[in-house]
């Protein structure tokens, strides 16, 4: 996703001095031309990276003070309690204090939730707590925008989290995960590039970008195809076409 790449982009320039585009497009697996375009992304936002030719692709420095970077895990318009809420668990995972909530899944069932939280990580436009669910026994992911009446409790914990600990699962063919093979526009390849791994598209004769990914036959998977509105066709497979095609004729039948 563009912002986790641009977040990237910042943070490798404050650790290197100097550092090539084709450096930057090797370490976050995309094109030159879609890091200059970032770079241009965030000089226009004020940050002061300066750039100067090079061989084998242009050169980028930072003129950044310490304390020019903050870390602000609330969304913008979040409300002051909602960024309180983020502040608390901040404080809980460093100091390891255990925490309550209430927590909405995306079925939007209600559960109250006592874990010991152990990381916060910005994923695919959200932000997500790891933590060890008491009630499961097992390390268990949260949506933050999903989390209510955070309270931060006085028992302490030491569990840490596992090294080898990834908030992106390994789907395997035992999961029955299907293959998408799914087809973009041309007009919309900025987008297909921001999105997906350079290692997922393949461009065909006429254009059309080719996006071979694995998906979960759920609500999430179509209302984010759906974000690509005429420029997509899902090819493969097809239950996930006649799905796809059900959710556009409801909207087309609520105009």
């Amino acid at each position: 996703m563009q912002i986790d790449r641009l977040i990237q982009i910042v943070f490798l320039l404050l650790r290197h001095e100097n550092i090539t585009a084709k450096q930057l497009a090797e370490e976050l697996c995309v094109s030159t031309r879609t890091i200059y375009r970032d770079i241009n992304i965030l000089s226009v936002a004020g940050i002061p990276i300066t750039s100067q030719k090079g061989y084998g692709g242009g050169l980028f420095s930072h003129n950044l003070q310490s304390e020019w970077l903050e870390i602000d895990f609330s969304y913008w318009g979040s409300p002051e309690k909602e960024r309180n809420n983020i502040t608390a668990l901040e404080r809980a995972i460093i100091n390891k204090y255990v925490i309550t909530f209430t927590y909405f899944n995306a079925e939007l069932s209600i559960s109250n939730q006592i874990v010991e939280p152990l990381k916060l990580v910005f994923k695919s436009h959200a932000w997500y707590l790891v933590a060890y669910s008491k009630g499961k026994n097992d390390i268990r992911t949260y949506k933050m925008s999903r989390i209510r009446e955070l309270q931060i409790t006085n028992q302490l914990f030491e569990r840490e989290l596992p090294k080898d600990f990834s908030i992106t699962p390994t789907y395997k063919e035992e999961y029955n995960t299907p293959i998408f093979i799914l087809h973009f526009s041309e007009k919309i390849a900025y987008k297909v590039y921001d999105e997906f791994q350079k290692k997922y598209i393949k461009k065909l004769d006429d254009g059309t970008l080719e996006v071979t990914f694995r998906y979960q036959l759920s609500d999430w998977t179509f209302l984010y195809l759906l974000s690509f509105g005429e420029y997509l066709e899902i090819i493969e497979p097809v239950e996930a076409r006649n799905i796809l095609r059900e959710k556009a004729q409801k909207i087309l039948s609520m105009y």
